[in-house]
């Protein structure tokens, strides 16, 4: 059957009042896998704690890359999805990596209070490493297409870019182009030949 593979969180909203009317308290769980074969119909499958708040996930292959709370990159073994295994975990910086983009065995993390972009190399997911791309500031959103890399940044003179990475060499991305936009970029995909990105002010 076909699959979906969700983050989610346990929420519990204390009572309203007129100081924190819309207060809402989060507490990490994990991830949970939903049987989509009748779409109408989802089934929970399984579900397996994660440890600091997931953020985002990324599927490739067997594995899903899950970037989490307090900066840590998790990587888990979903080759069973009735049973997901850890295998790894390593920081990846910063407190908030959301922008997360996986390929081959290596993924790109990106954080938008921790500089450069964390080069994650899983291609042994029991004994992950790490090492960090220059990209002029702070990864805030990332996507992979085919054999680039598409990251919204925010350059330490404060203004965004689109820029692309050619990843024909996995561990070592090169700087292709870049795109001057003016407002934050929050997402980012690609069809065909077509990059689209979502701002947080300018709209797409």
């Amino acid at each position: 059957g076909e699959f979906l593979i969700v983050f989610f969180l346990m929420i519990r909203r204390p009572p309203r009042s007129t100081l924190f009317p819309y207060t809402t308290l989060f507490r990490s769980k994990g991830l949970l896998i939903l049987n989509l074969s009748d779409p109408v119909n989802p089934a929970r499958v399984s579900e397996v704690n994660i440890k600091g708040g997931p953020l985002s996930v990324a599927i490739e292959g067997n594995f899903a890359y899950v970037s989490c709370f307090a900066g840590r990159l998790y990587v888990l073994d979903i080759s069973d999805v009735r049973s997901p295994r850890l295998r790894g975990g390593i920081p990846v910086g910063g407190q908030l990596p959301a922008a997360l983009a996986a390929k081959d065995g290596y993924a790109y993390v990106g954080n938008p209070e921790y500089p450069d972009l964390a080069l994650i190399d899983a291609t042994n997911p029991d004994s992950l490493k790490r090492h960090f791309l220059h990209i002029g500031g702070w990864g805030l959103s990332a996507f992979l297409s085919d054999t680039l890399l598409f990251v919204g940044t925010r350059s330490f003179s404060g203004s965004h870019e689109l820029k692309i990475f050619s990843i024909s060499n996995q561990a070592s991305p090169q700087l292709w182009r870049q795109v001057s936009i003016g407002n934050e970029i929050s997402a980012i995909t690609v069809n065909d030949l077509t990059a689209f990105s979502a701002t947080v002010y300018g709209g797409i």
